[in-house]
Parts: structure tokens; C-alpha cells; sequence
């Protein structure tokens, strides 16, 4: 008797910790995506499009993701996108981070 409702409980306390883990993996990946964006911006201001983007792909990692760094004629907008960790790709989530950042004087696309 007492087994049965210990094989429920044991389960139960396992799906908890499993979404715990599963919730600080997404949220530290989160921050990464925040990250990799202010870095990509602050360096695209700085050095042009292309290094924002590099800097920021850098600054991701390992990470699987994708860094877009566009130029509005004063400012450089930079998006990151990042799948989330445990879920497959094909289910369509991803965290993603936007950060901009006023261009220097003579930085272009």
C-alpha cells in the first residue's frame, strides 16, 4: 500500500525538479541573449555591422543562435535569437534579446 503511493510521490518530486532545471536553463540562456544583444550593439556602434555581429555571435558562445545587426542611419539595432535549451526546434520557441545603441560619428552599415 504505503509503495505505491511512494512510487507517486517519488515521480511527482522527479516532474518538479525536471521543470526547475528545464525554467533556470531557460532563464540562463535568457540572459545570454541579452547579453550577446548589448554586446553586439555597443561594438556595431562603435566598429560597423559586421564586427556588431561578430562580437555578438562570439558573446553567445557555444549557443546555438542567431545575431542581426541593422543600421538605421543613427542608431544599430541588434537581435538575438536563441532556441530554447530542451526543446526541439521543430516545436518553434526561442528566447530572443533586442538592444540599440546610437552610432558613433563615420560608423555605417
Amino acid at each position: 500500500m504505503v509503495t505505491t503511493e511512494a512510487a507517486i510521490a517519488l515521480g511527482s518530486v522527479v516532474a518538479v525538479l525536471a521543470m526547475a532545471v528545464g525554467g533556470l536553463a531557460a532563464l540562463l540562456t535568457q540572459i545570454a541573449a541579452v547579453d550577446a544583444a548589448r554586446e553586439a550593439a555597443r561594438v556595431a556602434a562603435v566598429a560597423g555591422v559586421d564586427a556588431g555581429a561578430d562580437a555578438g555571435v562570439a558573446s553567445l558562445g557555444a549557443k546555438p543562435g542567431e545575431v542581426t545587426v541593422d543600421f538605421d542611419g543613427t542608431s544599430m539595432t541588434a537581435i538575438v535569437r536563441v532556441d530554447a535549451p530542451g526543446v526541439p526546434r521543430w516545436a518553434g520557441i526561442e528566447l530572443s534579446s533586442e538592444a540599440v545603441s546610437r552610432a558613433e560619428m563615420g560608423v555605417g552599415g
